[in-house]
């Protein structure tokens, strides 16, 4: 009987010595500042990060890692690195988060060509692709992705763009979307001005930026008004020139400006990517996105 006691005594006395231990390690925590907690915060996630890079260099279930790891980084807004991460891994949920990734470091472009890629009916997936689409001025797939949306926690925010979208289609006209151009437009020199024209260049730039990545991004912006029938023959469409191999082009928007200044947009089915020459299979990577105007007539102009 007194051993028994005797054990009972031990072990509250364990008991209270690792109470007390963890208690004082608990105070320390709670007194630690802001900045103090903060470096532990960035220490732990390092660690993370090196010990998975470690898992994955020993070759065993790496999609599952590279995509871990991709989330780690997503989390804490690296979404450059997330990116790489995920398209490293085949899982199907690696290719959600690397569309979004995408989306989320201004690749709108990139983002799409996943989207369109892969098929999935995930509520947050369906509004990014959504957003993409939107983005680069697409408002039809926009609106069917978004109409797909059935979940309670996405329904709302797909609701609420396809209102903007509906609302910005009946207010499509150039003196309330973009005044500047409306102005270009009504100060444009008078059709007699100049007998032998087909159409005015009313506006051109074009700019070219060199990064700091050794990549050249090159600009365009034309706004074009059509005189008489030889413009309209001739600029009914725009044709852009690019090597698939090593460049990609992205459609910011484009449209046809009426008379009236009501607006038609470019939509999907007006842009059409075609191999340069079709019968040379060697040169299929010689390419041209064709960019053809709905409703033009005399006095339209086209913008893009």
């Amino acid at each position: 009987m007194s051993q028994r006691h005797h054990v009972t005594k031990s072990q509250v006395f364990l008991g209270v010595a690792i109470f007390v231990s963890l208690l004082g390690g608990c105070c320390c925590k709670v007194d630690a500042g802001p900045g103090e907690l903060a470096k532990e915060s960035e220490s732990y996630y390092r660690q993370a990060l090196q010990g998975y890079k470690s898992e994955i260099a020993k070759g065993k279930d790496t999609d599952q890692l590279y995509f871990d790891l991709g989330r780690l980084y997503f989390d804490h807004g690296a979404f450059s690195e997330a990116a790489e991460s995920f398209s490293k891994s085949k899982l199907p949920q690696a290719k959600k988060f690397l569309a979004i990734s995408y989306y989320r470091l201004g690749d709108f472009t990139g983002a799409l060509e996943v989207f369109n890629k892969f098929e999935n009916t995930d509520a947050e997936y369906l509004y990014y692709k959504g957003l993409a689409c939107e983005k680069l001025n697409l408002f039809d797939p926009a609106l069917e992705s978004y109409r797909e949306i059935k979940d309670p926690s996405f329904a709302s925010l797909a609701s609420e763009r396809i209102d903007a979208i509906t609302r910005q289609a009946a207010e499509q006209n150039i003196g309330k979307i973009d005044p500047r151009i409306a102005g270009i437009i009504d100060n444009a020199p008078k059709p007699e001005a100049y007998p032998q024209a087909g159409v005015l260049i009313l506006a051109c730039d074009e700019k070219v930026e060199v990064t700091a990545e050794n990549t050249q991004i090159s600009s365009l912006h034309y706004l074009i008004k059509i005189l008489n029938e030889r413009g309209k023959e001739n600029f009914s469409e725009a044709k852009i020139d690019y090597d698939s191999t090593y460049e990609k082009v992205e459609v910011e928007y484009a449209r046809t400006i009426k008379p009236d200044g009501s607006i038609a947009q470019v939509g999907t089915r007006h842009i059409r990517d075609v191999s340069k020459y079709l019968n040379f299979p060697l040169y299929s990577n010689a390419r041209v996105r064709i960019i053809s105007f709905p409703e033009i007539a005399e006095g339209s102009c086209i913008e893009y």
